[in-house]
């Protein structure tokens, strides 16, 4: 997303302070599991660093004759530009996990200023990426889960739930070593250095 420098009052780059803000919602961003926490985390940190007047979503549906999905983020879902106080409207394209497109528009006042451009625009990249992951963790847990043995199939949801070893192998009827076994091999198939990993990559998809 590039956005016309000119439309901004030129500012030098953003204050430490600014940029520590930027880094805990980037990091928001990413620790969402979803589109929509993902959406979410992303308008919070607009609205609480003020980085636009109004922001929001559109979001083209199944039906490509149908008209996209409009969602509200920040503010109003149309501002509309006032004649002594106009207003530049900025879109942020991104790709869906399922091919459809998702578009971010923004909205800035003439008090709008590069700073906040700097900042927004690194957001956007950081929610594109995010988006991508979801994506990436998904076609990922596909591709690993075919590998796994119809018995590791079976302890997978029980890993989920927390369930130690011994109360796997006593609800599957097998010693809890074996269990072991099974877990070690799940784990080094997803990748995974620990259930935590697992679940925190995963625990959606598996619980």
């Amino acid at each position: 997303m590039n956005f016309p420098i000119e439309d901004f009052h030129c500012v030098q780059n953003p204050e430490p302070e600014s940029w520590r803000g930027a880094l805990e919602a980037s990091i928001a961003i990413h620790r969402a599991h979803s589109l929509t926490e993902i959406l979410s985390a992303f308008a919070e940190s607009v609205a609480s660093m003020r980085l636009a007047d109004a922001a929001w979503v559109e979001i083209e549906t199944e039906l490509q004759s149908a008209q996209p999905v409009r969602m509200p983020l920040v503010g109003q879902a149309r501002p509309t530009a006032q004649k002594n106080n106009p207003r530049k409207r900025h879109p942020f394209t991104s790709r869906l996990p399922d091919g459809r497109t998702l578009r971010l528009y923004f909205e800035f006042g003439r008090d709008s200023r590069l700073s906040q451009q700097i900042i927004l625009e690194t957001l956007c990249e950081h929610f594109d990426i995010a988006v991508s992951k979801l994506q990436s963790s998904e076609d990922c847990f596909d591709a690993q889960f075919t590998s796994l043995s119809k018995r590791e199939k079976e302890v997978i949801p029980h890993l989920a739930n927390g369930k130690s070893n011994a109360e796997i192998g006593i609800i599957l009827g097998i010693s809890h070593r074996t269990v072991e076994k099974h877990v070690s091999s799940i784990l080094t198939k997803f990748g995974c250095e620990s259930r935590i990993c697992l679940l925190a990559r995963f625990g959606r998809k598996i619980g």
